[in-house]
This record gives structure tokens, C-alpha cells and sequence, in this order.
């Protein structure tokens, strides 16, 4: 977590609080670090279970809010209301499978949607309800998927987060591997990949997407790379896109 305090003389990054993976206790087994967890996520989720008001859940079937499923399931006595959306003809992205599976393996009150977003009428209400600038387009779905729960619910649980405290989005992945495949081999992969584009529909054209990323982001230092991996287009596309109007000189905002 940073703050970003700006005056008229300068501009300062300035982190308030960062999740310390390190520990002064004595080593503990695999076992004990699991049993650990699970009481830290029983405890936690219970804690958000105290309400006057009927508690959902936003049900993608990942891991994170497979989890706080089955810890407020533990502890409600009544069947709790999950929700999941999903996109038509999308595959590898649908996630209503998943979640199903989970639905049933805990018995709850599951309810399931398909998403047909009106982005052009839709957009400028979702960007009023963001407390700052947000260019994740999760916001569209988490918008649509709110809008659906509150008929049912007035307050939902959610496994945001869990991927940035576990690692556990895949465009960590390629990182630490860069340096090690730039050379001669890289550049002749990178000109390839660069002019293939790959359906995200089925996983491995998902993979196949991070791998083309991978490539033509090889003679990138470390940080510009995931930058540009996080993009949906490169530099020279966006100059490309906008004529010349807009110039990217460096892409990484460091401060």
C-alpha cells in the first residue's frame, strides 16, 4: 500500500504498509502452515459474517472465493446466496462451471447470469462509483454482477485479493524467466510471435497469448516488462493507433 503526496516541489511514492512474508518464529511443517491458514481464513470470514442483513457471496470457482464459501457456509445456519456470472461462447473465461461445482458441493442458494453489457450507456455510472481512476476492466463485470446480487442481498463476500497476497495471477509467471531467454534464440521467437494474434477463448490459447507477451517483451528491463505485459497494446501500437499524436518515450512511470 503507497501514498502518493504531491507538492509543488516534488512527488513521493511513500508505502504505508507491505505484507511481510517473513517470520521470526521457528520453522513450522507444510501441515502447520496449512492448518495456520485455514484458521486465519475461518476466523476473518466469520468476522464479516456479523450482520443485521442477508450475506452473499461472489462465486467465480477459483480458489479465493471457493474458500470464503465454504468458511461462511461453516458458519451460517441457513444456505447462503452465491452469485457467478458468465459471458456467452467464451469458454476458457466462463467461469459458471467452476462455480457451480462448488455451489453444489456446499448447497447453496446459487444464482447465475449472463453478462450482456451496455458499455456505451452503462460506462459513465460505473466510473462514478470508482473511488479512484481504475483501468481493470473487472470493474464491468463486478458492476453487473453487483447490480444482480442486490436483488437478492444487501452486502457480498468477495476473494478479491487473493492473488496479489498469493501470486497467483499467471502474468507473474514469464518475470523471472526473461533474462535468462533473451539472446539470439529470443529475438527469433519474439519476431514470430510479434504478428500472430491467439484466441483467449480455450486455455491454451490463453497461454499461448502470455507466451507471444512474453517474447516481444524480452529486450524490456524487468519492470517495463511486466508494464508492458499488462498492457493491452504496446507502445508502437498506441503511436500507431493515435498517427503520431500521441509519443511514448518511456512507458514505466517511476518516481
Amino acid at each position: 500500500g503507497h501514498i502518493l503526496r504531491v507538492s509543488s516541489s516534488s512527488i513521493k511514492n511513500i508505502p504505508y504498509w507491505t505484507l511481510n512474508y517473513k517470520h521470526n518464529q521457528k520453522e513450522i511443517s507444510q501441515e502447520e502452515q496449512v492448518e495456520k491458514l485455514r484458521g486465519l481464513w475461518r476466523k476473518v470470514v466469520k468476522r464479516q459474517m456479523v450482520s443485521d442483513v442477508p450475506i452473499g457471496v461472489l462465486l467465480s470457482g477459483g480458489l479465493d472465493s471457493s474458500l470464503v464459501v465454504a468458511f461462511a457456509s461453516e458458519t451460517s445456519s441457513a444456505p447462503i446466496s452465491t452469485f457467478t456470472a458468465g459471458y456467452e461462447g467464451m469458454g476458457y473465461y466462463d467461469e459458471r462451471p467452476s462455480a457451480r461445482v462448488i455451489a453444489q458441493r456446499f448447497n447453496t442458494l446459487h444464482h447465475e447470469f449472463v453478462i450482456k453489457p451496455e458499455i456505451r450507456d452503462d460506462l459513465s455510472r460505473i466510473v462514478f462509483f470508482l473511488d479512484e481512476p481504475m483501468a481493470d476492466s473487472s470493474v464491468l463485470p463486478t458492476y453487473y454482477i453487483s447490480m444482480k446480487a442486490r436483488e437478492h442481498v444487501k452486502v457480498v463476500l468477495t476473494g478479491t485479493g487473493g492473488d496479489d497476497i498469493f501470486a497467483g495471477y499467471r502474468r507473474y509467471y514469464p518475470l523471472p524467466l526473461g533474462n535468462l531467454a533473451y539472446g539470439f534464440l529470443g529475438k527469433i521467437f519474439a519476431s514470430g510471435f510479434r504478428n500472430f494474434s491467439f484466441s483467449r477463448k480455450t486455455r491454451i490459447g490463453e497461454y499461448l497469448f502470455l507466451l507471444k507477451k512474453f517474447f516481444i517483451t524480452l529486450d524490456s528491463k524487468e519492470e517495463e516488462r511486466y508494464f508492458k505485459i499488462m498492457s493491452i497494446f504496446q507502445p508502437e501500437e498506441i503511436e500507431k493507433i493515435f498517427k503520431g499524436a500521441i509519443k511514448i518515450e518511456n512507458p514505466f512511470l517511476s518516481y
